[in-house]
């Protein structure tokens, strides 16, 4: 685990990145969360999620790594793969078995899915506006009450979601497709070659990225989107690309 810290004990980079040693636990990590970038440096030092493998969920306060507080209902052996909040006091985390948690700023609470397929990647624009996509063809929206699943004819695994608003979002997984919704529906866009994408990320509407591996050429790629088409942008051979 990395941490951007003053203090210059272990191994450092110049910038002040360090590792932490030991770890805060010994569960893979699958995750991590800062607030959005428009709070003060002083928030995001004190505000980091980790989530992972065997009900891992940390946070950090600036200072050390500690277990928070979940409610009676959430399970603690189910492994989560993604995290996305508005804020520190609105934050979710999705995983194995449909389970989705939100956290409201003092502890984690279950929410009903309405699914048991798992879920690798969550998203939203608001506290209103939040999707979350899984196991064959399973894409979910919240509305700020209820989770409901949106009615894709698709049965490919989706492995991340990600818009610049909530008239634009996209999801790939596996497969030679990714889906956009335009704030009315989904619709189908046909990439050019067929492979894994794991994860999405992009700075608008106009610049987006997401990388993954082609099982037949036997390497990372990493594809771009420039808001009229999706293109290939470079490959790393033997390497698979897991997040962005």
């Amino acid at each position: 685990l990395v941490t951007a810290t003053g203090a210059q004990a272990g191994i450092c980079s110049p910038s002040g990145f360090c590792w932490e040693n030991p770890r805060p636990v010994g569960e893979d990590l699958r995750a991590l969360w800062t607030p959005p970038s428009t709070g003060s440096a002083d928030t995001v030092a004190k505000e980091v999620w980790a989530a992972g493998a065997a009900g891992l969920l940390m946070h950090w306060d600036g200072h050390s790594w500690a277990s928070p507080r979940k409610d009676s209902g959430v399970p603690g052996t189910v492994s989560y793969y993604s995290l996305w909040g508005s804020s520190s006091q609105s934050l979710w985390t999705v995983g194995e078995l449909g389970t989705i948690l939100r956290f409201d700023g003092q502890r984690w609470q279950k929410q009903t899915s309405g699914t048991t397929e798992w879920l690798y990647g969550i998203w939203g624009s608001d506290d209103t506006h939040v999707w979350a996509v899984g196991e064959n063809g399973t894409l979910l929206r919240y509305n700020g009450s209820l989770w409901t699943r949106e009615p894709l004819a698709t049965q490919m695994t989706f492995y991340a979601v990600w818009g610049s608003s909530s008239q634009d979002v996209w999801a790939v997984g596996y497969g030679d497709s990714a889906w956009h919704f335009d704030g009315t529906r989904w619709s189908v866009v046909t990439l050019p070659q067929s492979g894994l994408l794991s994860s999405l990320w992009g700075s608008s509407a106009q610049d987006l990225w997401a990388v993954g591996y082609d099982f037949a050429g036997k390497a990372g790629v990493i594809w771009h989107y420039d808001g009229a088409r999706w293109v290939r942008y470079h490959s790393t051979p033997n390497l698979r690309l897991s997040t962005i």
